[in-house]
């Protein structure tokens, strides 16, 4: 008896529910996701796959139940690598792949009509009801440990050609029907931590008849959705659009439904999509292009699950999914640079305020072989400045430690600088500010659209201004927010040798105390960069103010 009540209490030691340090349960409010306590949140990390191939045999070299532990323990190392803020690293979403190597039937012929990971004719339910509970589940467990939201998806890539009830929409309704039943899915104490992403890539979606209309979308994913809610369950579910994610119009005319109203939209973003490369930035339009194709931006919150970039370097390129050449890299599956396209990115995730994201590779944050072998969390690709790796790094810091930025109307453009000063020659970064309704305001130079009004004085490029010769002139900004209301800022710019502009001091009477302020009247320690206050109060009561700029 004393033995049964010793195993009674471990059993219920082990079960019970602690939250997550630094987590709360999250949901869809509107466009936003949220936690309990009615808190914004904007999530950031990576995506992975239990796959020997693809995590490079660190665990092991097959997908046999002797190497179920070691690959729950491998990444368990990497949740808590991703997730060491000591070290710089800021993850808080993990996107989980139900990888095809474990759920295939090793027993089992391909029928051959399909050819790598769209290839399903070998999928086992047996063996994904065991893993569920063996493997993934545990894997999912883990990262919510470590501080990670999990997003779970299907195992496999979608075939190439979708039409409503094909074979492969009952596919989808069977696995998500064995996930959710599932006695670690069906938990309500991970509603908020564990999500849903119904579909990988689908590229072309029709209807049974092999027309495309407006609820095209919609009739495929909604009875997937349908049976993950009938089943119970009651976290986010993500929803994937056509064109390997990339065209939601079909949403915007016929939206899917939810009973908890707890869903958004899974996307991926590459260079070269959106109208937006290196070669081409774009950064003027790409809002608007992200914007056309993804129009359920506006109103429900969407998370990027796909995305990653570093430079070309000489190397053999491969072919993406439209066909497109692209030039060799340091290992991503895209090629772009930080500065050019990345930038671009950025300001457009900030922009929407509602997009979430993850890398496509845990291999495309940290440098998985330092951490593994030396315990360094580093980013990936030797912290290269032009690579997703090192600007990830700094990006998930800053968003880690500053509230999401909720866009609710463009009050006004507004420059930190009364008058913008530049010396011949030289190209100095300006900045526009984005002022919201509810006074929350951030940097959007680099989106707006502008123009000088005299070349000949002064250039401008995105949010690059360069000095051509002395004079005097005014640069023009405006853009437009997500509703449609657009804003104009006119900013005088003056191009000139000086290193002081204002007042001529009266120097006949001592100083008593200078003090010095921010254009926008804020007390300053020491002047900053750029242009600043400066406050003079002599013995005789009299004070000066002269403008200093310092570079």
């Amino acid at each position: 008896m004393k033995q049964f009540f010793i195993f009674l209490f471990l059993a219920l030691a082990t079960s019970a529910w602690a939250q997550p340090a630094g987590m709360r349960p999250i949901h869809v409010s509107g466009n936003q996701l949220v936690d309990d306590q009615g808190r914004v949140r904007v999530l950031h990390g990576v995506m992975d796959t239990p796959s020997p191939y693809f995590n490079r045999y660190r665990w092991g070299n097959s997908c046999s139940s002797g190497n179920i532990q070691p690959c729950i323990n491998y990444f368990d190392k990497l949740f808590t690598a991703i997730t060491d803020s000591a070290s710089g690293a800021y993850c808080n979403l993990f996107r989980l792949h139900l990888d095809p190597c474990w759920t295939n039937d090793p027993n089992k012929q391909s029928d051959g009509k399909e050819s790598g990971e769209a290839d399903i004719s070998r999928f086992s339910e047996a063996r994904l009801t065991t893993l569920m509970s063996t493997l993934y589940g545990q894997i999912a467990r883990k990262a919510v440990g470590k501080g990670l939201y999990v997003i779970m998806r299907p195992p496999g890539v979608c075939p190439q050609n979708l039409k409503v009830g094909d074979y492969y929409q009952e596919y989808l309704i069977k696995v998500w029907d064995i996930v959710t039943k599932n006695r670690i899915v069906a938990q309500d104490k991970y509603a908020g931590y564990f999500a849903i992403e119904l579909a990988n890539e689908p590229v072309n979606v029709k209807n049974a008849d092999g027309t495309e209309t407006d609820n095209t979308l919609h009739d495929y994913f909604q009875p997937i959705v349908d049976k993950i809610r009938e089943n119970g369950f009651k976290g986010i579910i993500w929803v994937p659009g056509s064109g390997w994610q990339s065209n939601y119009r079909g949403y915007a005319k016929v939206p899917i439904t939810d009973p908890l109203d707890n869903f958004g939209y899974a996307v991926h973003d590459y260079p070269g999509w959106y109208n937006s490369s290196d070669a081409n930035p774009n950064y003027q339009y790409v809002c608007a292009k992200f914007k056309e194709s993804v129009p359920v931006v506006m109103n429900r919150p969407v998370v990027i699950t796909e995305v990653d970039w570093s430079p070309e370097v000489p190397g053999a390129g491969h072919y993406n999914e439209h066909g497109d050449w692209v030039p060799g890299n340091m290992g991503t599956w895209a090629t772009a640079s930080t500065s050019k396209w990345g930038r671009g990115y950025k300001a457009m995730i900030d922009y929407f305020g509602n997009i979430s994201m993850t890398l496509s590779s845990t291999s495309c944050y940290i440098d998985i072989d330092s951490y593994i072998n030396d315990g360094l969390v580093v980013p990936a690709f030797n912290a290269a400045p032009e690579a997703c790796g090192q600007a990830c790094f700094e990006w998930y810091a800053q968003y880690a430690k500053s509230e999401p930025i909720v866009q609710d109307g463009l009050k006004e453009l507004r420059s930190p600088e009364e008058t913008f000063y530049v010396k011949p020659g030289e190209k100095r970064k300006v900045t526009v500010n984005f002022v919201c309704n509810n006074g929350s305001e951030w940097d959007v130079a680099l989106l707006c659209r502008n123009r000088s009004m005299n070349t000949g004085v002064v250039t401008i490029d995105g949010d690059s201004v360069t000095g051509i010769k002395e004079g005097s002139t005014e640069l023009r900004f405006s853009l437009t927010d997500k509703n449609g209301t657009t804003k104009i800022l006119i900013l005088p710019v003056k191009v000139t040798n000086e290193t002081a502009i204002g007042d001529v001091e009266n120097t006949g009477a001592a100083t008593r105390r200078v003090a010095y302020r921010s254009l926008d009247g804020r007390c300053l320690a020491a002047p900053g960069k750029g242009l600043n206050l400066v406050v003079r109060e002599r013995l005789d009561g009299t004070r000066t103010v002269s403008k200093v700029l310092v570079r």
